[in-house]
């Protein structure tokens, strides 16, 4: 299968959420890195500050029950945790698949794409009789099997540079009107639950950190656990991000995640009031432009972007700095700069025509 054939036929944009993350710091394990790197495909560095919080320090209850867990699923030549027995269901072949090809491309960060592919093919043309005779049905019938065993999913795909398996058991469709700064309009939200699969994200961070929704062309998806549907958290950064997503398919054609991230991101910035801290720390310290997921660069050119307009410097890390200017004013900030990238948008895409 050439690599064009296994483009994402559906635009999933995830949106990482820290749960528990203030009660999570001690001075003992470094947990802010060790989720950036998890998060950015990169578990093996993960792995050596573990191993050396390890070494060089008295662990609390909760560093130890941690540094534990992370050793059973990454120290060892095996995955010795009991993921698989906490996601148990009937597509547990399926699902030790998907692992397997995680841990690997985790720990060493190289491609085990066509390892996936391959085995993907040789499960389906066992399970699923209608699979043809090429890796091209791949996409089709990975979603048909997984559908017939009464379960939802999305389509066949990457989520930053791995290859993703969201699955949930039921979900609720509902409609819901946006109005803010920068969208207006009604979109159909689907709230899943009784989750099978978080994907990878899930897997790397043990389940601090996973997909809490995305956005398709036609659907916003909501991983419902995750929200109190009347907080700052599910009203903007869920429902005005994921809007912002929905409003540029419109806009705008052929965006990269990045792009699309990038625009989310401010949009969430523009309208946050009592979580906008929380916001810009967390988009400071899951920052990276060398990054192959979309969410880890735009994180960077927002926070530098902003930095730029509010504090003339390139990259402003300190919280502290950050809490001296009113959210009212960061808003404002936000909506500048993404009203600055809607005609710059529109003039590339002018432009383009014109050459034509």
């Amino acid at each position: 299968m050439q690599k064009d054939e296994m483009k994402i036929i559906c635009s999933i944009l995830l949106v990482f959420i820290l749960t528990n993350y203030s009660s999570a710091q001690t001075d003992s394990i470094d947990y802010k890195n060790v989720y950036k790197y998890a998060l950015d495909g990169e578990v093996g560095k993960a792995v050596e500050i573990l191993k050396k919080s390890d070494t060089n320090n008295v662990l609390d209850k909760k560093g130890e029950q941690f540094l534990t867990e992370m050793k059973l699923r990454f120290f060892y030549e095996n995955d010795q945790s009991d993921y698989l027995k906490k996601h148990a269901s009937t597509m547990d072949s399926l699902l030790i698949i998907y692992r397997d090809y995680w841990r690997k491309s985790l720990l060493s960060n190289s491609n085990y794409d066509s390892l996936l592919i391959k085995n993907l093919y040789h499960f389906l043309k066992r399970k699923y009789p209608a699979v043809k005779e090429n890796t091209d049905s791949i996409s089709t019938y990975y979603k048909e099997y997984i559908h017939s065993l009464g379960y939802h999913t999305t389509e066949f795909g990457r989520t930053g540079r791995l290859y993703d398996l969201l699955v949930w058991r039921t979900e609720t469709d509902t409609l819901y009107h946006i109005k803010n700064k920068t969208a207006n309009l009604s979109v159909p939200v689907v709230f899943m639950e009784d989750f099978i699969s978080l994907g990878w994200a899930e897997y790397a961070t043990l389940g601090e950190y996973h997909s809490s929704g995305w956005t398709t062309k036609s659907k916003l998806y909501c991983v419902k656990h995750k929200y109190d549907l009347k907080s700052e958290k599910f009203l903007i950064s869920f429902l005005g991000h994921e809007a912002q997503h929905f409003q540029d398919y419109i806009d705008f054609k052929d965006l990269s995640s990045p792009e699309l991230e990038y625009r989310a991101k401010l949009a969430e910035l523009s309208s946050a009031k009592t979580s906008i801290y929380k916001l810009i720390n967390f988009f400071i310290t899951n920052s990276n432009y060398q990054s192959e997921n979309g969410h880890s660069k735009a994180n960077y050119y927002v926070i530098s972007h902003l930095s730029q307009f509010l504090f003339k410097n390139d990259f402003e890390n300190s919280i502290q700095r950050w809490k001296t200017i009113k959210p009212q004013k960061i808003n404002k900030a936000a909506l500048t700069l993404l009203d600055e990238n809607s005609t710059f948008l529109r003039r590339k895409e002018n432009n383009i025509h014109d050459s034509r």
